[in-house]
């Protein structure tokens, strides 16, 4: 659980740590075998990470719906695509009985699933897998596919390591950004350009589903405040630049979420809502307010 929830935080390193310490305290334990091979994955250890899946089985021989995602994003990190694919369409096949949380690691299998489609050409398959996961993510709220649900997804150590997936996304026209918005708008706001926009600043806005009020605050190195209507503000969240979206770590819920900023060209301080923060599921807009 420790290891997870600073892969959340993309501590990586501090993330195979854990692992390698509840592996240490119980060998016969399967589920720390699995937190080190994802935690190595994400690490950017991929052929490490495989290895650790493969002493895991020597535990348990059948394969988890987790294992068989775990084993596609390392085949996915070394190029080895058509690997990665095979792997990723057996999760029925090959796995256990689907229990409750199970759809997460078939939504997250999807979610790789349709840039190895891409990186193959395989254009089809692509679009048929688009229509498997569009349910899931209702299911777990998390808005519709984009690149932008992708990168909160899939927390890389390295951004490269998440640019493929992104690429790959992209051969099959997933779009980058969620509410219709186009990422090539000359509107949007690059990685740099949010850093100065929001590190060091206030911005207030509200919710455009429900009008809600939004404050954000974030200082100078990621330490930042949300407050979302008139609940408390969450004063421990961390943020960091990724590519061209910010991502956040809230450590009440436990979970990470990046958001892409666009410049709303009719929009006011007054009205503050001269840009938009995009979210995979919900959107806000705000103006700098200090």
């Amino acid at each position: 659980m420790a290891s997870e929830r600073l892969l959340a935080e993309q501590k990586s390193e501090e993330a195979i740590s854990a692992a390698e310490k509840a592996v240490a305290l119980d060998a016969s334990d399967a589920d720390g075998y699995q937190a080190l091979s994802l935690a190595l994955v994400y690490n950017g250890r991929p052929d490490e990470g495989f290895r650790f899946l493969e002493a895991k089985r020597r535990i348990e021989p059948k394969w988890s719906r987790w294992d068989h995602v775990i084993a596609g994003l390392a085949h996915f990190s070394l190029n080895k695509f058509e690997e990665a694919a095979a792997i990723l369409e057996s999760i029925d096949k090959d796995s256990e009985s689907r229990g409750y949380w199970d759809v997460y690691a078939d939504s997250t299998g999807l979610k790789l699933l349709i840039p190895t489609y891409g990186h193959l050409g395989r254009n089809v398959q692509a679009s048929e897998a688009i229509d498997k996961i569009r349910p899931l993510l209702k299911v777990a709220d998390e808005g519709e596919y984009t690149n932008l649900l992708n990168v909160t997804s899939f927390p890389f150590r390295d951004f490269e390591d998440t640019r493929r997936i992104l690429e790959g996304a992209r051969k099959v026209r997933v779009s980058d950004l969620p509410f219709g918005f186009d990422s090539k708008s000359q509107d949007r706001l690059d990685g740099s350009a949010i850093r100065a926009l929001l590190f060091g600043h206030e911005i207030q806005g509200q919710r455009v589903e429900t009008g809600d009020l939004y404050i954000r605050k974030t200082a100078a190195d990621g330490a930042t405040s949300v407050r979302v209507g008139t609940g408390l503000a969450d004063d421990g969240a961390f943020s960091r630049i990724e590519g061209d979206t910010v991502c956040t770590f809230y450590p009440v819920l436990g979970y990470r979420i990046c958001a892409a900023v666009v410049r709303n060209p009719s929009g006011t301080a007054a009205d503050k809502n001269e840009y938009y923060l995009l979210l995979p599921g919900r959107h806000f807009t705000f103006s700098v307010v200090n």
